[in-house]
């Protein structure tokens, strides 16, 4: 019997086992060989358990032979028999700690250690109790800070317990499985996502799917034997729904094509935007409802107005059609009355990827990419971009010295020059510009990982913060301040630093730091990672009310991953960014001379 896991589920477990791997001292390249598989499994577009029934294992990056035995035992059996045995001798509350803002795998078995969490279940709860009594500051390496830091992130991670909503990627995937199925009921005119789905927001809690049709009967019979159904909940004229196998409750409502754009403009939502749609409706006499508008004056059913499509439906509301992603209460039906909503910024508009990791190999702060350069550039190709910037995490200063480090980053531009220049690739790729970046860590002091001299190697440099999350407000923002005063500095990289579900952002005043941005002309980054998505949609309309310009990137670590670009148009336009706004979104010429100036 077969055992499905989700790709988090998998990618926990592959982390779970990299940390084991780290407080036993194991060989460093075997640690990273599994946190890059994790990150390649969270990062799919297809379901792991999918690919390992179609013997296509392989096919994630990263994930060599071993690897795919291990996840064949884990699909196959519930459980894997080495992973266990890595783990054993550890305690079990060592890996619930993980997930904990700033506890890594060596804090998280101290901790587990010392204070006897032997279960996963109660390990952040018994932690909580002995940040409270004061215990932890008398620890060896730890002291009175540590502990209130600690404290406040477990205190965090205790109150978002709970249902995860899923990742925007991950429902998609589910909403994707439904549509590719209903596309072939001949009684299905239409289908589309609904809800925070279809505004791409980056978490998703109910995934619903809207369909058209003149025959609900058999639409109803039809997804009755969806293959991906564990069972059927309810069923009725207009709703159908399902547990899928995951566990995860899918609505499928049906409708009339007459009603088709009042449907979806009322089950896209959001909520606060409908209940300022419903006041507008009211003062003009007028009632809303899935079913379309109706004159409060006029009492019969009859004369409920239909509307098979949303553009009509919001004429009728004297409002122009305004972008699903935007409909979040933010001023957009103002602005709709007004006649001036944004241009907002479209996939299509992308010209480059400025953050993306190759297998180039040194010992890297963090971990490197699975793919080469010609490999990413194949793809580059093939999504029409005129540049691509190669932006590997800087040389790791606790292994190399700051000559060893000058030297290793001239060594990479040479190797990247002499790579480009090869007859074949300036052939193939004679239309892409590639640009030679690193990403530099900003250490807690605010001065970059890299030394000053290595700077004159590079384009350009992507800076991000990696490490030392729980500083205070005050000192957090003067580190990043500091960090964007270097030259060839032109990106802040993912600045919030949060990781969705698992991390929350950092405390920093984006106030302070955007006015700096706009004087030096850097670009803040919106990081199309399904796990970041940062920066966040409240501070790129921030950004783009201030003037600072932002760049949308990949952060790719494999060359599929540059196909996630969409991710971070979703949450641009979600901050109502235009192409203007967007850097990697203007040509050649126009970018080049921001890059310079």
């Amino acid at each position: 019997m077969a055992h499905h896991f989700s790709n988090q589920e998998v990618a926990g477990k592959l982390r779970e086992v990299a940390a084991a791997m780290e407080v036993r001292g194991d060989d460093g390249f075997r640690i990273r060989a599994y946190e890059n598989a994790a990150v390649a499994v969270d990062n799919l577009s297809s379901e792991a358990f999918d690919l390992w029934e179609a013997k296509k294992l392989d096919e994630i990056p990263g994930v060599g032979a071993n690897l795919a035995q291990h996840l064949d035992d884990l699909f196959r059996t519930g459980s894997v028999k080495h992973f266990t045995k890595v783990k054993k001798p550890l305690p079990a509350g060592m890996f619930a700690l993980l997930d904990i803002s700033g506890v890594g795998p060596k804090i998280a078995y101290t901790l587990s250690k010392q204070f006897g969490l032997t279960k996963s279940e109660t390990a952040a709860v018994k932690l909580k109790k002995a940040l409270e009594s004061g215990k932890v500051a008398d620890l060896e390496g730890f002291g009175e800070q540590s502990q209130e830091r600690l404290l406040t992130a477990v205190t965090g991670f205790l109150k978002k317990k709970g249902p995860e909503r899923l990742l925007l990627p991950v429902a998609e995937k589910v909403a994707e499985g439904i549509l590719s199925y209903l596309s072939s009921c001949p009684e299905v005119i239409k289908a589309s996502a609904l809800g925070s789905l279809r505004r791409r927001v980056p978490t998703v809690g109910d995934v619903d799917i809207g369909v058209a049709t003149n025959q609900a009967g058999a639409v109803v019979d039809f997804m009755k034997q969806y293959p991906a159904a564990n069972r059927l909940v309810a069923a009725g004229e207009g709703l159908v729904r399902l547990e899928l196998t995951n566990k995860l409750t899918v609505d499928v409502k049906l409708v009339n094509p007459t009603e088709w754009g009042s449907l979806l403009q009322h089950f896209t939502g959001s909520k606060n935007h409908n209940i300022v749609l419903r006041e507008l409706a009211l003062k003009q006499g007028k009632s809303l409802s899935e079913h379309g508008i109706k004159h409060e004056a006029r009492s019969t059913k009859q004369e409920v107005r239909k509307y098979d499509n949303e553009e009509d439906f919001y004429k009728a509301l004297g409002l122009t059609w305004i972008p699903p992603e935007m409909r979040e209460n933010a001023g957009e039906i103002e602005v709709s009355e007004q006649r001036k909503l944004p241009q907002l910024v479209e996939l299509k508009d992308i010209k480059g990827d400025l953050h993306t990791h190759t297998d180039y190999y040194w010992i890297s702060s963090h971990d490197a990419g699975t793919d080469d350069i010609s490999t990413l550039l194949e793809t580059a190709k093939k999504l029409g971009y005129d540049y691509l910037a190669l932006g590997d995490h800087n040389p790791s200063i606790s292994s190399y010295n700051e000559n060893k480090i000058i030297s290793l980053i001239k060594e990479r531009k040479e190797y990247i020059d002499k790579i480009i220049s090869t007859r074949e690739n300036k052939v193939k790729y004679s239309s892409i510009k590639v640009l030679n970046s690193l990403e530099v860590d900003i250490r807690p002091d605010g001065t970059l990982a890299i030394p000053e001299e290595a700077l004159k190697y590079l384009d350009f440099a992507v800076v991000s913060i990696h490490s030392s999350f729980a500083m205070k407000k005050e000192e957090q923002t003067k580190r990043v301040l500091k960090s964007l005063f270097y030259a060839k500095v032109k990106i802040l990289g993912h600045p919030t630093g949060r990781l969705i579900n698992q991390r929350e952002e950092l405390d920093i005043d984006f106030n302070a730091v955007m006015a700096e941005c706009l004087k030096r002309n850097i670009a803040l980054e919106i990081n199309a990672i399904p796990q970041r998505l940062d920066l966040p949609e409240t501070l790129v309309r921030q950004a783009v009310k201030l003037g600072v310009k932002l760049a949308i990137n990949t952060d790719a670590h494999s060359a599929d991953q540059l196909e996630q670009m969409r991710y971070g148009v979703d949450v641009a336009r979600r901050g109502w960014a235009k192409k203007q706004d967007i850097v990697n979104a203007w040509p050649w010429e126009e970018f080049q001379h921001w890059l310079t100036g």
